[in-house]
């Protein structure tokens, strides 16, 4: 998951500032108000299941618990915040940043729709 904010946290800015998120977390919710825009980098099953094996023993998702409960989220979408703008993470890392950067714009427009 990717979020922006145009200074949604600073209503005393002298100019707009523009801050981007990226990664998962468990209390998202808590927090996600603060951006402008959310965006979730979407995969299939098999291609996260080939990232999961990818990794190193010591990273997220290496460990079969950890991959186990990244498989169930993926599989229900619990964790899937219900603004997120879905952007194909499966595709050449080069275009998905492109198309993130893209959508994201500048501080003031409006969020996702570039």
């Amino acid at each position: 998951m990717c979020a922006t904010s145009s200074s949604k946290a600073s209503p005393g800015a002298a100019r707009p500032r523009s801050a981007t998120s990226c990664g998962g977390s468990r209390n998202a919710a808590a927090f996600l108000d603060l951006f402008d825009a959310v965006f979730v980098l979407e995969v299939d099953t098999i291609t996260l299941e080939r990232r999961l094996d990818e990794r190193p023993a010591d990273e997220f998702g290496a460990d079969p618990d950890e991959r186990a409960l990244v498989l169930r989220l993926h599989r229900t979408g619990q964790d899937r915040p219900a603004r997120g703008i879905g952007l194909d993470a499966t595709r050449p890392l080069a275009l998905v940043v492109d198309e993130l950067v893209r959508r994201a714009g500048r501080p003031g427009d409006p969020p996702g729709v570039r």
